[in-house]
């Protein structure tokens, strides 16, 4: 099964961005990384990535991912 470390590297390969993850002021907050990518029709997909990158991803939310976040 896929890893987050797997989803990371597919995004920053992908050429999606990172976002900040600003909150309270705060440079970096949370336990996850947010990524975006713009596409060509003008819509922007968004995906957020743990920070438990050699945690596997369930079968549930990977499909959750690759359907709703990703798009493929």
């Amino acid at each position: 099964m896929a890893t987050f470390g797997d989803l990371k590297a597919f995004v920053e390969h992908d050429g999606w961005t990172q976002e900040p993850n600003l909150e309270r002021g705060r440079a970096q907050t949370g336990d996850h990384w947010r990524h975006r990518n713009d596409r060509p029709d003008g819509t922007s997909l968004r995906a957020k990535v743990s920070h438990s990158l050699r945690d596997e991803i369930g079968i549930d939310l990977f499909k959750h991912i690759l359907r709703d976040q990703l798009q493929v």
